[in-house]
């Protein structure tokens, strides 16, 4: 995105008088008549680049809407290249991570890590790299959401048919109780309870 204010170097809180002036110095200078031959082309893009910025900044409409583009645009860019910079940082340190990890072979005290499998090598680097991107993205207010895989589904599936079958061995154990099923009987023959109840009894 082109920054007017830098092409009429003026201030973003320049008065229009200012734009103006900037923009009839400029406008002079590279007007394409009073430019060597060599120099014409150039002069004649920098000038159309000039009545372009004088065009949007001379309007205070089209003004406040280039600053609200303008703003925004710096914005997304500080944000990108922090997070460029962020990104080189971990990959840096895992590149010292690695370098860590492959020590010289010569060195006859480092033959045992040398045995360590490259597999567990590369797991450990990218799940650090990983914790740390992610990290990253939750320091900088994303919402980081992992999708569960069948392996879980089938976990949670089974913990609740347990949890279930747990209820019903407990309450088969209280039934066996005399003076608890008597109580259950009478707190089921409540007309309340009763109605509520008995959608789900018809079930079974």
């Amino acid at each position: 995105m082109k920054d007017y204010y830098e092409l009429l170097e003026i201030s973003k809180h320049a008065s229009p008088e200012i734009i103006e002036k900037a923009y009839r110095t400029l406008a002079k200078k590279y007007h394409p008549d009073v430019q060597e031959p060599g120099d014409v082309k150039s002069a004649e893009e920098k000038f159309k680049e000039i009545g372009e910025a004088y065009e949007i900044l001379s309007d205070p409409a089209k003004r406040s809407d280039y600053d609200i583009e303008l703003e925004e645009f710096v914005h997304n860019s500080q944000e990108t290249n922090n997070k460029d910079v962020e990104i080189n940082r971990l990959k840096d340190e895992l590149n010292n991570i690695k370098n860590q990890a492959s020590p010289d072979p010569s060195n006859s005290e480092t033959q045992e890590v040398q045995e360590v499998p490259n597999d567990q090598i590369n797991d450990a680097i990218n799940k650090a790299y990983n914790d740390a991107y992610y990290q990253m993205l939750r320091d900088n207010g994303y919402t980081i959401r992992y999708k569960k895989s069948f392996k879980d589904i089938l976990k949670n599936i089974v913990s609740l048919i347990l949890t279930i079958v747990i209820l019903l061995i407990i309450f088969f154990i209280l039934w066996c109780i005399p003076p608890i099923r008597r109580t259950l009987m009478n707190f089921y023959e409540d007309p309340i309870i009763h109605l509520l109840l008995s959608p789900i009894v018809s079930l079974f």
